[in-house]
């Protein structure tokens, strides 16, 4: 197998190591049997997690998974105890599935485990002396999610491996989903809490993740529930207080973080005060037409504007499809909310109320792209039968929804968000507006950059160590042609990311102009 970084050793230490991985997961108990309820979620969660770890941060499992069955007290040792890791491997221990404590000590509920016995347990001082041996690996991080998770630090066991290198960045650690109490197993399909979360957080990671900043995320995320994330470290003859961290395989030090760099990016100024006008206004539409060229970088406006509205709106609902392409005959929208909702065939009051209900308590913003591609006439004009018929819909169903509801409940404010791409310069929308809503927002085209917007944009940044790295300190943007279009904002940003070197899948251009989920 061919050498990775591991942990922190790429970042802040020469030496190398492989990355591994290990999983143990659990959810079919035999109540009858063993005592334990079948649980929902550990055999997904695991999946998931070794899935995100493999492709996102390079490891590779050391050993199949042990899953359900296969998972008994002797196997789950005797693997733990085979493992063979090398000087500077990093290896990842995942367990999920039922936790018991005996005493003060904590233990695995293995799949042939008796919920009184507990010497069919795997007990915290079994794994403490199956991973001690492993002396010469750099990192141990064991990720629990289980009942009394942190009883894994609460054992007698004593280390009697002699410790042959003296390398104090060595950890021997473990993340753990709760303290000493149960923790919940989530929804059947959904994952429990502690994975949902975990696995969020790795999935949007671009840089190297202190797992100590890792602990302050999770926590962050169960604020104000009874549920307590903790991290320490384990009693191994190992572990020299080090820190580990988990790098992103893509990650290097030549690259601009690529994080960092699309923050930037929804950070350049248009030309001609256009994004200026448009920061007065979130509050005040409820309808909005984004026009533009086809690489005028609709996406990135639209993202922006979108986050511009939710910092002074609050809490909104966002359905986002594209309509009109050449592939998708043009219906009409009613035809493509139906379609959404199941309700294809349903009479428009029916579609509103639905609609309605579902989103009483938010903003709701229909988002409706019409693609560079598409050479079908009339879409102005089905826009805004659709729009007048909505506002009309709503207003009858707020009346009709209303008995029963609280004095004062005002009908739920709606906004249209129409993203044309057509770059068609008469594409004039009469989107009429109505009560209690405010106006209608249709601003100029989205103008190119210019080489003076972005050599300020560029000197800003050169104080930003995440971004002013790599080739990024080369940019020279007289180089780039207004013949060859370099300046509309799409064009702009694929180019500055090119110029950087960065792997497609690590592009902020692909995040930025592909990931339409992040409207």
């Amino acid at each position: 197998m061919a050498k990775t970084t591991s942990g922190i050793a790429g970042i802040n230490n020469p030496n190398k190591g492989k990355r591994y991985l290990f999983a143990i997961a659990i959810d079919e108990y035999d109540e009858a049997q063993s005592g334990y309820p079948a649980l929902s979620n550990p055999v997904l969660d695991t999946t998931k997690l070794s899935k995100v770890l493999q492709d996102k941060y390079g490891f590779e499992a050391i050993h199949e998974p042990l899953t359900n069955e296969e998972a008994t007290r002797q196997q789950i040792l005797k693997t733990l105890s085979g493992l063979e890791l090398e000087e500077g491997d990093t290896l990842i221990v995942l367990f999920s599935g039922h936790g018991k404590e005996f005493g003060l000590e904590g233990h695995w509920a293995a799949f042939d485990s008796e919920i009184s016995d507990e010497f069919s347990h795997v007990s915290a001082s079994d794994i403490s002396k199956c991973l001690d041996k492993q002396v010469d690996a750099r990192h141990i991080f064991l990720i629990i999610d289980c009942c009394f998770p942190d009883g894994i630090f609460k054992n007698n066991y004593v280390s009697r491996f002699p410790l042959n290198v003296q390398d104090d960045s060595r950890s021997r650690l473990a993340l753990v989903s709760g303290r000493n109490k149960p923790v919940p197993d989530g929804a059947p399909g959904e994952h429990s809490p502690f994975a949902r979360e975990l696995i969020a957080i790795l999935e949007k990671n671009s840089r190297p993740l202190n797992v100590n900043q890792l602990l302050i995320e999770l926590r962050r995320k169960f604020n104000g529930t009874p549920q307590n994330p903790s991290l320490d470290s384990l009693k191994l003859a190992a572990h020299e207080g080090g820190d580990f961290e988990l790098v992103p395989k893509n990650f290097s030090l030549d690259l601009p973080d690529a994080e960092e760099l699309a923050r930037a990016f929804y950070e350049i100024k248009y030309p001609n005060g256009w994004w200026d006008e448009l920061e007065v206004l979130p509050k005040q539409f409820n309808a909005f037409t984004l026009q533009g060229k086809p690489f005028s970088g609709h996406l990135l406006a639209a993202k922006r504007f979108v986050r511009l509205f939710l910092s002074q709106s609050g809490h909104f609902e966002c359905y986002s499809f594209s309509f009109g392409s050449n592939t998708l005959a043009v219906k009409g929208l009613w035809e493509e909310f139906g379609r959404q909702y199941n309700m294809a065939s349903a009479a428009k009051a029916d579609i509103v109320k639905v609609i309605y209900e579902k989103t009483l308590d938010k903003i709701c913003v229909f988002f409706v792209e019409i693609p560079s591609g598409s050479q079908f006439p009339g879409i102005e004009n089905i826009v805004e039968e659709f729009w007048e018929e909505f506002q009309n819909n709503v207003k009858t169903v707020s009346a009709q929804l209303a008995i029963g509801l609280p004095d004062g409940t005002k009908p739920n404010p709606f906004f249209l968000f129409l993203m044309d791409k057509r770059g068609l310069a008469d594409a004039a929308y009469r989107l009429k507006v109505k009560e209690p809503f405010a106006n209608t927002v249709s601003p100029n085209p989205i103008p190119d950059f210019t080489i003076s917007v972005l050599n300020f944009w560029y000197a800003r940044y050169q104080q930003n160590e995440l971004v002013f790295r790599g080739r990024f300190k080369e940019l020279d943007f007289t180089t780039f042609d207004a013949a060859r279009d370099d300046f509309s904002p799409e064009n702009t940003i694929l180019k500055i990311c090119e110029h950087c070197e960065f792997e497609k899948d690590s592009s902020p251009y692909q995040r930025i102009f592909y990931k339409h989920d992040e409207i």
